[in-house]
This record gives structure tokens, C-alpha cells and sequence, in this order.
């Protein structure tokens, strides 16, 4: 998918640009995202699969840091929604970069984001294999959601400081 390989440049051009003023980076290489609406289980969100040597990282990362903010660059791609979400820790200079993405058409996705604007929020799920996880809270759904309209902006870009 070519839109994947150009959502990866992205993130790393995004890294890039933390690294420039002084910021330690963390690119997660996601393989697999998963809309939860809570239908097979409790967890309502996004579960974003990565490997886990990176995830290894990511929990020593988080170990020292608190994500006190977040930007979300999201568009929209054939039937897809392609994000790259960023967690950032102020206060520590560090930056996680999340490549995400999710099918419209997915039969989660509505439940997802009906059950995250009735919360007020949507956990992302970073988790490996085994199925360890570290959570991430974000307060606004709407940026991670699919378009309500044809008209709205495709190519969005927001931040969110917590």
C-alpha cells in the first residue's frame, strides 16, 4: 500500500524534526490495528500491535515519562483512515510516534467512536504479542475519527496538550 509506505515517511520526517530541537524519538513500526467497541471484551479503543523488541522500548520509555500531549495527523485513504499519532512528554523531551490506520467499513468502528464521544476520550492500546499493553488516554476522539462528511477536510492535522 503505498499510502502506508507514505504515512511511514511521514513519521519518520516527523521524527526527524523532534530530533532537530533536541527531542529523543521512539518510531513505532506498527503491524497490525485492531477499532475495539467492547463486543469481545471490555477494551473499547484502539489496540496497535508492534514488535516487541520496540515494545520493550516503549516500556522503558514510559517507565520515566508522562504523556502530557499529543498530535494527530490523520487522512483519509481509499476506504481507509491513515493517522500518525504522536505522544509526547514535555517535560522530557521525548516524542512516540504511532502509525496507525483503520477500515471505514469496519463493523467496531462506530461502536468504537459512539462509546469515545460518549467517554470523552479514546485509549489507545500499544501492546506486543503477548498481548502486554501500555495504555494511552487521549481526550479528544474526534481527531482520530473517520470524517462525518465528504466535504470535511481529508488531510487533518491537530494537537491536543493534556
Amino acid at each position: 500500500m503505498e499510502w502506508w509506505d507514505e504515512l511511514l515517511a511521514d513519521a519518520a520526517a516527523s521524527a526527524a524534526a523532534y530530533e532537530e530541537r533536541g527531542w529523543e524519538t521512539l518510531q513505532l513500526h506498527t503491524a497490525d490495528v485492531t477499532p475495539l467497541d467492547g463486543e469481545y471484551g471490555d477494551r473499547v479503543g484502539l489496540s496497535v500491535l508492534v514488535p516487541d523488541d520496540e515494545f520493550d522500548d516503549l516500556h522503558s520509555l514510559f517507565a520515566d515519562a508522562t504523556v502530557d500531549g499529543y498530535e494527530v495527523y490523520r487522512t483519509v485513504v481509499t476506504d481507509y483512515v491513515a493517522l500518525l499519532v504522536v505522544l509526547e512528554d514535555e517535560d522530557g523531551g521525548t516524542a512516540v510516534l504511532v502509525p496507525a490506520y483503520y477500515a471505514m467499513a469496519d463493523d467496531a468502528v462506530e461502536g468504537l467512536f459512539d462509546a469515545a464521544d460518549d467517554d470523552g476520550e479514546l485509549t489507545v492500546y500499544l501492546r506486543n504479542l503477548a498481548d502486554d499493553s501500555l495504555q494511552v488516554t487521549l481526550s479528544d476522539p474526534a481527531l482520530l475519527a473517520p470524517p462525518e462528511s465528504e466535504t470535511e477536510n481529508e488531510d487533518e492535522y491537530e494537537s491536543e496538550n493534556e
